[in-house]
């Protein structure tokens, strides 16, 4: 099974989500009103050439802090789903490395994905003779997430883990293990699907499941069956065919008109992202009738209210709800 493409994908996406959870002493120092910028490219640009092709996902963010410092601090962020001896010193590479191009300061942080409760290693050092390197980071162990915690919890990115761990423990090809990995897919892709959540990231979470829980066809097509006659049409239609195979049909036919509009989608829901976390910091958590306004925004809409949200006004006034 890969797992590294849809982890790389989903931090892409819930990156805000994922720190929210897992680091939120870092994420409470973020300035969240500037987007993140991500350094893919400078980071393969930094990667060692017999790294390629590995299977583990690292991920380059530059992020704004809000303590009035005018620098940007680079979080490096690895996800480890395997055991990997060089994994430490991977980490240390990886930040002197980035420090070195930048000069900036450079948070490590490792999410480790794997099963093995004894392997978490968080620190590399070398040296002798009075002269000592050595690199402390920042470790997240998936699996210290109690099951029922991850289910009670609204955040976005508690379903991520869960559909990973349900992935990796229920991972084979025999049939009661696709049998029951088809039931877990239903049950996360149902979370998804009737929670509080915005079109895109409902969208990604589908992808994420889809492509991490993957199952038969046949399996899956009475699942999606299932899923139907419980969540509803309206619901259904985000992840009809599955979203996974949506884009790769995209991807082959290839049309001007279609990539246009996937763009100005993007945007769109970017800005439906941006404005809900805003929104979300400043009154709490956010009515359905105004989550409901806001996936139905347009771009100059979501503009406007985002300028609003800055005025002190509350939430009805801003929006404007019709009595």
């Amino acid at each position: 099974m890969e797992y590294d493409s849809p982890w790389k994908t989903i931090l892409d996406h819930l990156l805000y989500h994922c720190l929210q959870m897992i680091n939120p002493e870092l994420f409470n120092d973020i300035d969240w009103t500037v987007d993140p910028v991500f350094l893919d490219k400078e980071l393969n640009q930094i990667a060692p050439k017999n790294e390629v092709g590995n299977r583990f996902v690292d991920k380059l963010f530059k992020i704004k802090m809000k303590n009035g410092e005018t620098k940007w601090v680079l979080l490096h962020i690895e996800v480890q789903v395997n055991y990997d001896s060089g994994f430490p010193e991977r980490m240390f590479v990886y930040n002197y490395r980035i420090y070195d191009k930048y000069n900036e300061r450079v948070i490590s942080m490792a999410i480790l994905a794997d099963l093995d409760d004894s392997w978490r290693p968080d620190n590399f050092s070398y040296g002798g003779y009075g002269s000592t390197m050595s690199l402390n980071y920042n470790v997240v162990k998936l699996i210290d997430h109690e099951e029922e915690d991850l289910i009670r919890n609204e955040n976005p990115f508690a379903i991520v883990i869960l559909a990973h761990l349900k992935a990796l423990k229920n991972a084979g090809d025999d049939e009661n293990r696709q049998i029951t990995r088809a039931r877990a897919k239903k049950n996360l892709l149902r979370m998804a699907l009737t929670r509080n959540y915005t079109r895109d990231q409902i969208r990604q979470l589908t992808l994420f499941i889809d492509w991490v829980m993957n199952v038969p066809k046949d399996l899956d097509n009475q699942l999606k069956e299932e899923l139907h006659s419980e969540v509803g049409e309206k619901k259904m239609q985000y992840i009809t065919g599955w979203e996974r195979q949506a884009k790769q049909d995209g991807k082959r036919e290839g049309k001007r008109e279609g990539k246009r509009e996937g763009k100005r989608e993007g945007k769109r829901e970017g800005k439906q992202d941006m404005f809900l976390r805003m929104a979300n910091r400043q009154f709490g958590a956010i009515p359905d009738w105004a989550l409901t306004k806001v996936n139905d925004a347009d771009i100059k809409q979501l503009d406007q209210w985002s300028d609003l949200l800055f005025t002190g006004k509350p939430l009805e006034e801003i929006l404007k709800p019709r009595r």
